[in-house]
């Protein structure tokens, strides 16, 4: 018998020699640009760990904003990835990211009753975002 896992890595594996050949065209989201990613093998770590730890600093240093949610002063304390997607979020609405922030937590406490760890929910929602900007790329691929 082969492990449960065995399937998936090997599956993995053939992805990584795709990517190991070629560079790839992903959109980044929501921004209209595009990214070029280029995965090489080094060692035991495929190139895969160079496009996530190779990242600049200023991606993921945490940023603590001052807001009025409400009517209730907060701050909110995000990494600079998540403050980015929010703000072209609150943007794409036409309102600022305040009033966009308000706004989802008060519908955030009249589905739940509460928005217990908003932070967390603020996390969520910016990788649900990238999940249906994702779905709407690869639809638009599919028609054409």
């Amino acid at each position: 018998l082969r492990p449960w896992f065995w399937d998936w890595q090997r599956r993995w594996d053939n992805i990584i020699r795709l990517f190991q050949t070629a560079a790839y065209l992903l959109p980044a989201v929501g921004f209209g640009k595009i990214l070029v990613l280029e995965f090489v093998v080094k060692g035991n770590c495929s190139g895969m760990c160079e496009v996530f730890a190779g990242q600049p600093k200023e991606n993921y240093e945490p940023i603590t904003r001052n807001l009025r949610l409400n009517g209730q002063s907060t701050s909110i304390r995000l990494e600079r990835s998540f403050w980015d997607i929010i703000d072209s979020m609150a943007s794409a609405e036409g309102v600022s990211t305040p009033s966009f922030l308000s706004t989802l937590q008060s519908e955030v406490i009249e589905i739940h009753g509460e928005a217990k760890n908003f932070t967390s929910l603020l996390r969520c929602a910016c990788i649900k975002k990238i999940q249906l900007s994702m779905n709407d790329q690869s639809q638009s691929v599919l028609a054409q």
